[in-house]
C-alpha cells in the first residue's frame, strides 16, 4: 500500500519539480536523532533511509538494533539515496550493516573520512560518488566487490585501504579521484573494471597481484604513472595505444617502468599491449618475509619491536609495511614498534610493498594489570564453631585481565579459608588474606570467632561444605577432633577441634 501511495505522489509532484521521499518508521537514535528506516525481508529486518531532502547533518550514529512496536529489528542496509546531499561531520554504522546501496552517499557534504563496518559485503553504483570532501575510507575485509562508480569524483581521496579479500572493482570505480598518488591493489583482487581509475592525474605508482585475470579499458588512462609492479606470472592481453579505449596511457607505456616476476621478462614482450611498455625490468620480488617472534604478551603501555627478516636479500624492493587488525588494542609503526592499548588479543601483520602475498604476522596479547584489591568485609564475626562466611575479592581496575588471587588464614585453629569462604574452626580471633597473582597486591579481614553456641547446632551442608570422618563417613555438624572438609570446589582439608 506504502509502494502505491508514494508513487502516486511522486507522479503529482514530479510536475512541479519537487522531490518526496518515502518511510516506514522513525526512531530516534541514543543521541536523540531521528533516523528513518525501511522494512526489508517482510518487516524483519531495516534499511536505512531518507525522511526528505538532506534530513541528515552532523554527527551520526546508526543503532544495530531499534525497538520498534513491540519488535527488535536489526538494521543492515544503508539504502538508497540514505545520506545524499546530507551535511555530515561522522558517521558511524553498526556491524550489522551488509549492504551499502546505489547512491547512499551520492554528494554527501562535509565528511573527510568514512570507516565501513567489517560485516559489509558490497559497495554498490555510485554508494560514495561526489563527496568531494572525503579524505580517506576504510573498506573492511568483509567487502569482496566495489560497484561500479562507487568512489567517482571523490577529489580529495588521497588513502585507501582495501579489503585483503576484494575480488573486483566496477567501473569507473575510482575515476576522477585526482589526489590517489599509490595504489597497491590486494592480492585476491581478479579484475579491474572499465576506467576504473581513469584520470586518477597524480597517480604515480602501481602494484598489480598474480590473482588479476582482466583489467579493463582505460582503467589506468590518463594517470601519470612511473612505476608499475606487477606480480601477474602469466600476462593476459590489455589494450595498447593502437586504440583510443588503451588500458594504460600512451605516456605510462613509454616512460613508466614495468617491473615484472623473475623469469617472465619475455612473456610481457610477447603479450599484446604488455609489450608496448618501452621499460620492462625483470626484477627479483621478495618471496618471503618472517616476523621474529610468533606471539608477545605486553602490559598497558608497554612497547615492543618486532624484526622481520626479507627473503631473498637481493630483492629489488624491501620496502614493509606494517599494520594493526585493531589499533584500538594496539597499534603498530613503520618500524615495527608495538604500543599496546587496551587488554585484548590483536594481530600485527607485515607485508611486501613489491609482493602483497610476501606477509606474516604476530599476535599480541595485550594484559590490563592489577592495580590493587580490597574485600568485601574487613571485620567479620562468625557466632559458632562451624558457622561459615563468603568474603569477595574486589579487584582493580575492573577490566583487569588475571583476576585470581591466593587466600590465607594466619590461624587455622580460629578460621580455615578456602576461595573466599571462611569457616570458623575454633575461638579467638586471626586474620584471612586475599593477595592477587598479578602484582602480589594484598587486602585482609579480621576473623573473630564467638563461644556463644555448641558445635553440634552447625549445619555443615546448609554452610558451604560437608565434613567426613577419619572413616569417611559424612558427618552433619564438626565434631571434636580431626574432621575432613570437602569443599565445592574439590579441594580437602583436615581440621582439629579442640
Amino acid at each position: 500500500m506504502k509502494n502505491y501511495f508514494t508513487l502516486m505522489l511522486t507522479l503529482m509532484l514530479s510536475l512541479h519539480g519537487s522531490k518526496v521521499y518515502a518511510y516506514d518508521i522513525a526512531v530516534k537514535n541514543a543521541d536523540g536523532v531521528t533516523i528513518y528506516y525501511d522494512y526489508l525481508y517482510g518487516e524483519t529486518e531495516l534499511a536505512v533511509t531518507n525522511g526528505n531532502s538532506s534530513s541528515y547533518s552532523g554527527d551520526i550514529n546508526i543503532p544495530e538494533v531499534v525497538a520498534y512496536n513491540s519488535k527488535t529489528l536489526k538494521v543492515t542496509s544503508i539504502g538508497k539515496y540514505a545520506f545524499a546531499y546530507c551535511h555530515l561531520t561522522s558517521i558511524t554504522m553498526p556491524k550489522s550493516i551488509t549492504i551499502i546501496e546505489e547512491h547512499a552517499f551520492y554528494k554527501a557534504e562535509d565528511i573527510t573520512s568514512i570507516d565501513i563496518p567489517n560485516g559489509v559485503k558490497s559497495i554498490e553504483i555510485d554508494a560514495f560518488c561526489n563527496i568531494e570532501t572525503l579524505l580517506s575510507v576504510n573498506i573492511p575485509n568483509s567487502v569482496k566487490s566495489i560497484g561500479d562508480g562507487a568512489f567517482r569524483n571523490c577529489s580529495r581521496l588521497v588513502s585507501i585501504a582495501f579489503s585483503a579479500n576484494l575480488l573486483s572493482i566496477g567501473a569507473a570505480a575510482f575515476t576522477d579521484c585526482e589526489s590517489l598518488k599509490t595504489i597497491i591493489l590486494p592480492n585476491k583482487v581478479r579484475s579491474v573494471g572499465n576506467s576504473a581509475f581513469h584520470q586518477c592525474t597524480n597517480l604515480t605508482e602501481l602494484t598489480l597481484p598474480n590473482s588479476m585475470t582482466s583489467i579493463g579499458n582505460n582503467a589506468f588512462d590518463r594517470c601519470n604513472l612511473t612505476k608499475i609492479t606487477s606480480l601477474i606470472e602469466k600476462p593476459f592481453d590489455i589494450i595498447g595505444t593502437t586504440y583510443s579505449n588503451k588500458t594504460f596511457s600512451e605516456k605510462t607505456y613509454n616512460n613508466a617502468t614495468l617491473y615484472v616476476p623473475d623469469g617472465t621478462i619475455e612473456r610481457y614482450k610477447n603479450t599484446i599491449g604488455w609489450k608496448e611498455f618501452t621499460n620492462i625490468i625483470e626484477k627479483t620480488l621478495v618471496k618471503k618475509i618472517s616476523i621474529d617472534k610468533r606471539e608477545v604478551s605486553l602490559k598497558v603501555g608497554e612497547k615492543d619491536t618486532l624484526h622481520a627478516q626479507i627473503l631473498p636479500e637481493t630483492a629489488f624492493d624491501k620496502t614493509i609495511k606494517w599494520s594493526s587488525s585493531n589499533e584500538q588494542i594496539a597499534n603498530v609503526d613503520d618500524n615495527g614498534l608495538v604500543t599496546a592499548i587496551k587488554a585484548g588479543e590483536v594481530w600485527i601483520k607485515v607485508t611486501a610493498i613489491s609482493n602483497p602475498e610476501a606477509e606474516d604476522s604476530c599476535k599480541i596479547t595485550v594484559i590490563q594489570p592489577v592495580t590493587g584489591i580490597s574485600l568485601s568485609q574487613e571485620n567479620y564475626t562468625l557466632d559458632r564453631i562451624g558457622a561459615s562466611y563468603q568474603l569477595k575479592a574486589i579487584i582493580e581496575p575492573e577490566n583487569a585481565s588475571n583476576k585470581e588471587v591466593t587466600w590465607k588464614s594466619y590461624n587455622e585453629s580460629v578460621c580455615i579459608v578456602n576461595n573466599g569462604l571462611v569457616i570458623a574452626t575454633g575461638y579467638g580471633s586471626t586474620i584471612v588474606t586475599s593477595t592477587t597473582i598479578d602484582g602480589g597486591f594484598m587486602a585482609y579481614c579480621t576473623i573473630t570467632v564467638e563461644d556463644n553456641t555448641p558445635v553440634k547446632n552447625v549445619d555443615a551442608e546448609t554452610s558451604g561444605y560437608k565434613v567426613f570422618n577419619l572413616q569417611g563417613f559424612e558427618q552433619k555438624q564438626l565434631r571434636k577432633g580431626i574432621n575432613i572438609i570437602h569443599f565445592k570446589d574439590g579441594t580437602k582439608k583436615k581440621v582439629l577441634i579442640k
